[in-house]
């Protein structure tokens, strides 16, 4: 597929300046900039049906930046001016007000000196998002106070599915979980091997790419006794 050459005038942030020598000092003329190639398509329903306005372009190195963005229907474009060197690349779908709403795992590549680089074809999927779990108890007292040292947090969509579940000091104050597809989840905060259970929970809806926080009340469990009735 042909792709049409977008003029880009990128940001070069410098972090320090680079100089090489050899023989008896004698200087070495820094190499030409090169150009990277780049071709993108959103999965399944492409750019209209994923809601996605402009694709944000990153490299970055140890020394520089180059940043960019370009509208989705594009497809594709030619980024021009860029430094020779190794590059991690970033790209990611964004909505009509700027939020990366799809993603890809980031990956290496090499800009050579006066050449047009290429790389693999770019498939954007939806981008997970991040929850931070905050806690407390009712009784307002601390952790060790309620005789509470580990906590085990546990999430489930609305079908009551378990999608993550994990331990973490009560000390800590919070925790993150990380890698949550989009809809509704209870989020489920218990206290482990305590004499006192505590636990509580928290509704959340959560849409593709973001990030919230959501805090949890621990409250004393109490369990109903059982009657012997069946």
């Amino acid at each position: 597929m042909s792709i049409r050459r977008l003029g880009v005038c990128f940001s070069l942030i410098l972090m320090g300046a680079v100089g090489a020598s050899v023989g008896c000092g004698d200087p070495v003329d820094a190499l030409g900039d090169g150009s990277l190639q780049l071709e993108w398509e959103v999965n399944p329903l492409g750019c209209e049906g994923a809601d996605i306005e402009r694709v944000q372009v990153s490299l970055q190195s140890a020394y520089q930046t180059y940043e960019e963005s370009f509208r989705c229907t594009d497809s594709g474009a030619i980024l021009s001016g860029i430094e020779a060197g190794t590059y991690e690349l970033e790209v990611s779908g964004n909505n009509d007000v700027g939020r990366p709403i799809f993603s890809v795992k980031p990956r290496k590549v090499t800009v050579s000196a006066e050449k047009l680089n290429t790389t693999s074809m770019i498939r954007l999927t939806a981008k997970p998002s991040e929850v931070q779990v905050v806690w407390g108890f009712e009784n307002g007292l601390v952790c060790g106070a309620n005789g509470v040292s580990k906590l085990e947090i546990a999430f489930y969509d609305d079908q009551s599915f378990e999608h993550e579940r994990f331990r973490v000091s009560c000390d800590a104050g919070s925790a993150t979980a990380g890698d949550l597809f989009a809809g509704d989840y209870i989020v489920e905060v218990s206290s482990v091997d305590s004499e006192v259970k505590f636990s509580g929970f928290e509704e959340i809806e959560l849409e593709r790419g973001i990030n919230v926080d959501v805090r949890v009340e621990l409250k004393p469990k109490t369990t109903r006794p059982s009657t012997g009735e069946h």
